[in-house]
Order: structure tokens, then sequence, then C-alpha cells
């Protein structure tokens, strides 16, 4: 298979076994074109190879792997990337038969999914398919529009009697105009180049700070598909008799300034926990598997500590983003809903806002 890795021998069509456990995946009835064999069995070697740097194991069928590595790549990553492709090519003939003024061809993906689910991962892998498929593509994190260190010192500062705002990550941590202007510069029309923040997590002691702009990544225009993802992209605010949390009333007054974000994408794919303790499962095996490989990293009631930051807002706006995703789309928009249980294994999935399967 041509820039895979893969040796180009591999046998391109899918068994009956094989294509009956595609077809079990909760996703695959709601993919809009339904793939061929060829694209199932190439897609799905990339994935493998990239996630075990192991071209025997590439070179299986879905039936014959791992079944936790099967599922993951079957069941969830190949059928949310052949959703998002059907929707992508569509929109952007629309756009290109737009007359419209200023309306950029580049479809933005919003990818809305709770912490440790595996969005880094996710994104990289769509990332390298869209191209594989003809597609610049350029992906990108909420957390790369964080505050600057100092910045956030300020508003930990500013809320030293909220627990919430002492972490970042919540509505109000964020430098809102650059992540406007970054995904704009990605939508842009001209040849050329346009400068993507990053954030250093481990800086000033963990607590994080802006990387440099020398230190940014750059990513060509103009691009066909641009990706955001962020745990909680596509929160809303809410009444406040609905807040778990003292401290979620400074977090409800800053998510209408996230609208700005959230109304340049076009398509959504919403990931749900069946039950929000997995962040902290999640949260704990990573720390496990870094502190084995010799990093430091913060022990199991400090990690419990951190998480429990997070937990009111997952619990306060989480059931508005899910719901919306289900029946009407999130802000109107195409989406695509999965819930997954603990082992990220899809158990339920349904779509919104789409047109009828070809």
């Amino acid at each position: 298979m041509e820039g895979s890795g893969v040796s180009a021998g591999v046998c391109r069509n899918l068994s009956a076994d094989a294509e009956d456990f595609i077809r079990r995946g909760p996703l695959y009835n709601h993919l809009l074109e339904p793939p061929s064999a060829w694209e199932w069995t190439s897609h799905g070697q990339a994935l493998v190879l990239e996630l075990t740097n192991d071209s025997v194991l590439a070179a299986l069928s879905p039936c014959d792997l791992d079944h936790e590595l099967a599922v993951r790549v079957y069941h969830l990553s190949l059928p949310i990337y052949f959703w998002l492709r059907h929707l992508v090519h569509k929109i952007c003939a629309e756009k290109a038969a737009s007359t419209r003024p200023k309306c950029t061809r580049t479809v933005l993906v919003g990818l809305s999914a709770p912490q440790g689910f595996g969005k880094t991962t996710l994104l990289k892998f769509l990332e390298d398919r869209f191209r594989v498929d003809g597609l610049g593509c350029a992906s990108l994190s909420i957390d790369d529009f964080y505050l600057t260190g100092a910045e956030l010192e300020a508003v930990a500062t500013a809320n030293a009697d909220n627990a919430l705002m002492q972490v970042r990550g919540h509505a109000g941590t964020h430098d809102i105009p650059l992540g406007v202007e970054t995904l704009r510069a990605l939508q842009g029309e001209a040849s050329g180049e346009a400068p993507v923040p990053r954030f250093h997590k481990a800086a000033r002691s963990g607590k994080g700070d802006r990387c440099p702009k020398e230190a940014w990544s750059v990513a060509s225009t103009p691009c066909d598909v641009v990706i955001l993802e962020g745990w909680m992209l596509g929160f809303k605010p809410v009444n406040e008799n609905e807040l778990v949390h003292p401290g979620l009333v400074t977090v409800n007054k800053n998510l209408p300034l996230y609208q700005a974000w959230t109304d340049q994408v076009d398509i959504w794919c919403v990931a749900a926990l069946s039950e929000y303790e997995h962040v902290t499962t999640w949260r704990l095996e990573a720390e496990h598997e870094m502190i084995a490989s010799g990093k430091s990293g913060m022990d199991d009631a400090q990690i419990r500590d951190f998480v429990s930051r997070y937990m009111p807002a997952y619990e306060t706006y989480c059931p508005s983003l899910h719901a919306s995703a289900q029946t009407c789309g999130v802000d109107g928009k195409p989406s695509l809903f999965l819930e997954v249980d603990g082992n990220r294994t899809v158990i339920s999935a349904c779509d919104a806002g789409v047109l009828p399967r070809e």
C-alpha cells in the first residue's frame, strides 16, 4: 500500500467474517456512503501500522487482530473518518458553488470528546487519511489557544476562591481572539503558510505556558479541512439554577465568548462517556504509564484532585451538548454522536442534521 509501509501484495478483499465484524460496529449504519472493501482494508492497515508499528499485524484481517485493537480501528476511528469524509466532500462542493461573499471553501470539523478519549491519536489519523485521499488538512486543539503562563496566573489570582479556575482548561483560560485569528488564517484562500500556536504543558512545573512564536507549527494553506478538538468544545451556558458547583458561575459567564469559535464549525463529531468516572480511570492509567517510563508524574490522590476540577463542567454542560448532537445537530450543523465505555468501545451512536443515506 503506497505510503503506508504495508506490503502492496496484501489482498484488498474482505472475507465474509471480516465484513460481518465491520458491520457489527454501532457506527456502521450511520455511514452516509458505505466505503469499498479496498478502503476499509487500506485505511485500516495504515492505522494498525501507526498504532503498533508492526507491518505483520497491519496485514491481518480485522478478525485476526487483538479484539480491542480491531474495535478501535474498525468500529471507532475508520467509521468516524468515512462519515466525515463524505460530508467534507459534499460541503466543499457546496462552498465552491456558493456566491456568498467571504465564503471560504475550507470545511471546519469540530471534535468534542472528553479528556483521555484519545483525541490526539484520532486527530493524527484523520489528518493523515484526508491527505491520503487528496485533501489538505490541518488539525489543532483548543489547548493551543490557552492564555500565556502569566495570564493564567492572573486568572487564578483574580479567582482565588474558585477551585475550578486554579487549573487551565475551563472557559476563561483561553485566548479567544487568538483562536479566531488562527482559524480564519487556516481557512484563508491564498496559497501560503499559517502559524499555529502551541502550548507547552510541562512548562512552569506543569502549569504550562504558550510556546514562543518561533516554536509554533506552520500549516500550508489553503486547507480543504481543518479539525479543531477539545474536551469542552461545544459547551453552552445554562441557567444558573442548573449549575452543580459554585465555581461554574464564572465558567458559565465566559462560555458565550466561545461561540466565536464554534460559529465557524461546519460538521460536529461528539463523543460521550457511559460514565464520567472513565476520565479519572484513563488519567490514572496514563500517569502510571508515564511514571513507569521514567518520567515524573502525579500520585493517585493528586490525579483525582486534578480531574475533580473538571467533573462539575461535564455534569452541567454535557447533557445539552449530547442532546443537540442527537436531535437537531450541534448549532443545527451535521453531527455524529457516539457513546463509549471505559475501554473506548462504541456502545451506541446516532447522527443528526444530515441528508438521507445514499
